[in-house]
């Protein structure tokens, strides 16, 4: 479902955003989570990537950086409906993040995105 949206987010692992770090997105072959881009989640969410790193006890001296930031603009919120993505699809239609809800953790069509997850397409909507 697409919906104009602004959403506060952070992202950990960074003391601020580097636009000279910044990849493209791009989808690799054989793996549902694309490359590039700026993962983040929701800021205040009860199952981010902070959580998940917590519980899973992986990187966690990592998440003593971080940054909040905003986004805004067309946002893709994945729903039980959707089951694939196509990032140049995506583009054209100038949506400028993906949102995984608490609620669609699990999605097998977004096998790996372990967290509430906002994956970042397009450097311009940060704020």
């Amino acid at each position: 479902m697409l919906k104009q949206m602004r959403m506060q987010l952070i992202h950990y692992g960074a003391l601020k955003f580097d636009t000279n770090r910044w990849v493209e997105p791009y989808q690799r072959l054989g793996n549902p989570k694309p490359y590039g881009g700026l993962w983040t989640s929701p800021l205040n969410s009860q199952y981010s990537w902070k959580h998940w790193c917590e519980v899973e006890d992986f990187e966690v001296k990592r998440l003593r950086k971080s940054f909040k930031l905003t986004i805004k603009g067309n946002i893709l919120v994945v729903t039980k409906d959707t089951s694939y993505i196509d990032l140049d699809e995506l583009r054209r239609l100038m949506v400028v993040a993906i949102y995984l809800p608490e609620s669609q953790i699990g999605n097998k069509a977004f096998w790996g995105w372990d967290c509430e997850t906002v994956f970042i397409l397009n450097k311009d909507c940060i704020k």
